[in-house]
């Protein structure tokens, strides 16, 4: 099986990110701002979901990484086609989440926006000389 990447114009549109330390069963937008209200106290997040206390982080990428929200469309006729993922918006910030932690829990993915554009990607994407 392969994977296609389709790039549109919609890939333009700037999301906001939220991570959660939690599981939802849901993949795909989602009236977010209906439902999740995190309130800003000069540099403290706070929100809460389900009743439960978030406190919040918002993470900067660097200049070189640009994130890139991808929507996922598989082939229903045929078992070895390719599937399809289409870029649909981007983002160069987003929101980590805690539970009620103050940033006590390992925080992955901030070190991982600070290793992967110096490090890992050049390893990745970098010529083979």
């Amino acid at each position: 099986m392969s994977t296609k990447i389709v790039k549109t114009d919609q890939c333009k549109t700037e999301c906001k990110l939220h991570h959660l330390p939690c599981k939802i069963k849901f993949d795909g937008k989602s009236d977010i701002g209906g439902y999740f209200h995190p309130t800003n106290d000069g540099d403290k997040l706070s929100a809460a979901f389900r009743g439960r206390p978030l406190d919040g982080k918002e993470i900067n990428f660097n200049k070189e990484l640009v994130g890139v929200v991808m929507e996922v469309k598989e082939s229903d006729t045929v078992d070895n086609a390719p599937t399809e993922l289409k870029a649909i918006g981007e983002f160069n910030t987003m929101t980590e989440w805690y539970l009620g932690s103050k940033f006590a829990s390992a925080q992955a993915i901030a070190t991982t926006c600070d290793i992967w554009p110096m490090s890992v990607a050049p390893a990745i994407h970098g010529i083979i000389q």
